[in-house]
């Protein structure tokens, strides 16, 4: 029975990978076609899959032909390897064209830079955008600057709409009496 199981799984894992290359394959053709939104999904799969290169290099087509989101994801990985200067420029461009997560992010960068007042319209787009870590990012500027009450409305908004570590800085500051 036990051997019967293994040999279940390893079909199952086999399927799925091969479910996986037939998906990706598809994605390509898209890509290469020209549809930016299967680029920025066949850069996620890659992305997922460990595949920087390949990731970044459909990303960039789908950022270069318009798609704000292919320009957040792009960015993201050129912060992750360490070139804040080009994810900044991508982070701007994909906020830009309304993609609210880029705008998050293009806040973190301006916060951590010290531009606080631009990280604060930001994170104001990216909040009013439906992009909950823009709200969290205005709670967490308010709560700096000692803006308590308006750190917990930010904070409760981002609860409010499932980011749980809005929901746990409003229990620090429940704790902390702020």
């Amino acid at each position: 029975m036990q051997r019967l199981l293994i040999i279940f799984a390893l079909c199952l894992t086999q399927l799925a990978a091969a479910e996986t290359a037939a998906d990706k394959g598809a994605l390509q053709k898209g890509c290469d076609k020209g549809d930016l939104k299967a680029c920025v999904k066949l850069g996620e799969a890659e992305s997922e899959g460990g595949n920087k290169d390949a990731a970044l290099k459909v990303f960039k087509k789908a950022c270069d032909g318009g798609n704000a989101m292919g320009c957040g994801h792009q960015g993201y990985l050129e912060s992750n390897g360490g070139n804040a200067a080009e994810a900044r420029k991508l982070f701007k461009k994909g906020c830009d064209g309304k993609d609210f997560t880029s705008c998050a992010n293009l806040g973190v960068v301006e916060y951590r830079d010290g531009a606080k007042d631009d990280a604060k319209k930001s994170y104001t787009k990216a909040c009013n955008g439906g992009e909950m870590d823009g709200c969290y990012g205005l709670g967490f500027v308010a709560g700096q600057e000692g803006k308590h009450v308006d750190a917990r409305k930010f904070y409760k908004r981002a609860c409010d709409g499932g980011e749980k570590k809005s929901c746990n800085a409003i229990i620090y500051m429940n704790k902390k009496g702020l």
